[in-house]
């Protein structure tokens, strides 16, 4: 299976930045074997409701990526996996109050 592009949509987004409300992302075959894994253990736990995923290198281009930091700086980047679908949480770098969630589209 190759890499798939995927396009995710700004669900929220604290009013202290301005972060693009559309990106591009790659999508794995282990990215989403790994997401799909969690997702399947989510729905078979009563405890665990999330599960926050290291972001994988590939999964936001360097361009993309600079862009992003150019306007707003992030220190804080990984998906967040709930039982029925995930999303891309970032956080600014001098107050965690900024922050946004790309869902995908």
């Amino acid at each position: 299976m190759p890499d798939e592009t995927i396009t995710l949509e700004r669900s929220y987004c604290s009013e202290c930045c301005q972060w693009d409300p559309i990106l591009e992302a790659t999508l794995t075959p282990d990215v989403s074997a790994l997401i799909e894994r969690t997702q399947l253990s989510l729905q078979l736990s009563d405890d665990i409701f999330s599960v926050n995923l290291h972001l994988p290198v590939v999964f936001l281009s360097f361009e993309t990526e600079e862009q992003l930091q150019w306007q707003c700086r992030f220190e804080v980047a990984y998906i967040t996996v709930h039982r029925n679908g995930y999303c891309l949480y970032l956080q600014g770098k001098y107050d965690a109050r900024i922050f946004a969630e790309y869902v995908p589209v």
